[in-house]
């Protein structure tokens, strides 16, 4: 066999291999969960966690009333949210 055909099948291969293991590390990757809501670090992620999940009633209420611009209530976000 050429010399040029082994380093191609090294690089194919090597490929490969990477691309594999992309997709075993994102499928094998841990579902993201709620936190506690003691930090606002935690308050931070629940909020953004629930409007990645959609769960838009959950969003809500993590929001101050004193915020300019609050929704009237839960479906005036959710609206807000998806347009």
């Amino acid at each position: 066999m050429r010399t040029a055909d082994k380093y191609l099948i090294a690089i194919v291969g090597a490929i490969v291999l990477l691309v594999a293991t992309t997709f075993a590390v994102t499928l094998l990757r841990p579902q993201p969960t709620y936190q506690t809501d003691d930090a606002p670090e935690g308050v931070v992620h629940n909020y953004l966690l629930a409007l990645q999940n959609g769960d838009y009633g959950h969003a809500y209420s993590y929001l101050s009333p004193g915020l300019p611009g609050y929704p009237k209530d839960a479906d005036a976000f959710t609206d807000t949210v998806q347009n």
